[in-house]
């Protein structure tokens, strides 16, 4: 009875041993083709191809997605910055991608990915990718110029005279002035069908006296004058005030 009981404790024991699983150390393969496109002046899109869990099958379980002004390289990767909000591992195989977002503007970055498995067997450093984010984007016009006039007329010109109004509000150089005339009154609503004057001249910075002769007009004729000022990032101004004068006739 005794050999019987130890043969049933023996089998027991040997058939629990074997329902242990192995393991899990197989880590994720590292990732080859991380790309970093689409800078804007404070974020950088970044795309790869999910790897895998164990090696390249599987899903894995999180991606530590971090950026750095200098090479990621092994010595600087533990004190680069993370990707908040990082994305979780699509199956091996499937194309992932991020945003990372609180960058600075007109700045190279160079990111990098590790990834992880359920067991916390992390993958190699993935390859590095860079890109450098643009800069922020010019939404302030120049200043509307105030002080157009009329003077000096001819029989075919008449000059125009102004202060420039700089490229942000009233700072900075403008990058070109639009200088149109009419016989009939100038305003927001008649400006595009008005005649542009050819040969403008190109600002000056701000505060600084402009002068620009408009010719090739008919004798003895009233004309309406009014500018706009655009700046490089061709955000334009807002209408001047708007002048006339008439030619002399011959």
């Amino acid at each position: 009875m005794m050999i019987l009981t130890s043969i049933v404790l023996l089998a027991s024991s040997c058939s629990k041993d074997s329902s242990v699983a192995p393991a899990d150390t197989v880590p994720p393969a590292h990732v080859r083709n991380l790309i970093a496109t689409k800078p804007t002046f404070d974020t950088v899109t970044l795309t790869w191809t999910a790897p895998g869990d164990d090696g390249t099958t599987g899903t894995a379980a999180e991606y530590d997605i971090r950026y750095s002004k200098e090479p990621l390289t092994d010595a600087v990767w533990p004190s680069a910055s993370k990707v908040a909000d990082a994305p979780r591992p699509r199956p091996a195989g499937s194309a992932d991608t991020c945003i990372a977002t609180g960058l600075e503007a007109s700045t190279v970055y160079y990111f990098a990915l590790k990834t992880a498995d359920e067991a916390g067997n992390w993958s190699e450093k993935s390859n590095i990718a860079s890109a450098a984010t643009t800069a922020v984007p010019d939404d302030t016009p120049p200043a509307a110029v105030s002080d157009l006039a009329a003077s000096d007329s001819t029989t075919v010109s008449i000059t125009l005279s102004w202060t420039a109004p700089g490229d942000d509000g009233s700072t900075g150089t403008a990058a070109q002035y639009d200088i149109r005339f009419s016989t009939s009154p100038l305003g927001d609503a008649t400006w595009a069908f008005a005649m542009q004057a050819a040969g403008e001249p190109a600002p000056k910075a701000a505060g600084a006296a402009e002068s620009f002769v408009v010719p090739g007009l008919a004798p003895g004729t009233r004309y309406y004058f009014a500018l706009k000022t655009a700046d490089e990032g061709s955000t334009w101004s807002a209408l001047s005030n708007v002048v006339s004068a008439t030619t002399k006739s011959p």
